[in-house]
């Protein structure tokens, strides 16, 4: 069964694209929450896995807990010219790219690539052929980022 929140973002989407400039407002507002509560709730994990406290075996296990079902389902169901348009907090200006990416796919990607890993972390990183803290740093600093956005946006 699927999170209510995910449930409610067809009917946001389709608000979004009505021509009622309250409901759009309304709609906007919305997904910025849904997103919001999200990166804050990985924040929180990635946070605790940074804690020299904490086993190895503890943080794989919480990194597999990451979600991101918001942001899958924002970037999959919405066109991505609404994200773009509505969203343009989430893009990634890459300075040596000759494509500009959406922030929103780049969390995406290393969320599900941590969660992916966290199955096999211990081995890897015994291996030296991942290093744990720095994708857990670099997907911190995005999220980061991506709440202070959203945080002024929703002021």
């Amino acid at each position: 069964m699927e999170p209510i929140s995910l449930s409610l973002l067809p009917i946001i989407v389709n608000k979004l694209l009505a021509s009622n400039k309250a409901e759009k407002k309304e709609a906007l507002a919305s997904l910025k929450k849904m997103l919001l509560v999200e990166c804050r709730i990985n924040l929180k994990i990635l946070d605790v896995t940074k804690n020299d406290h904490i086993g190895q075996e503890e943080k794989y296990n919480l990194l597999s807990s990451l979600k991101n079902e918001a942001s899958n389902a924002l970037f999959g169901y919405a066109d991505y010219s609404i994200v773009k348009t509505y969203l343009p907090i989430l893009e990634l200006n890459k300075d040596d790219s000759l494509e500009n990416d959406l922030l929103l796919v780049s969390i995406i990607s290393k969320i599900e690539l941590l969660k992916i890993l966290s199955s096999d972390l211990k081995k890897l990183s015994e291996q030296k052929v991942i290093i744990l803290k720095a994708r857990i740093n670099n997907l911190h600093e995005q999220l980061t980022a991506i709440v202070k956005k959203l945080n002024n946006d929703l002021a």
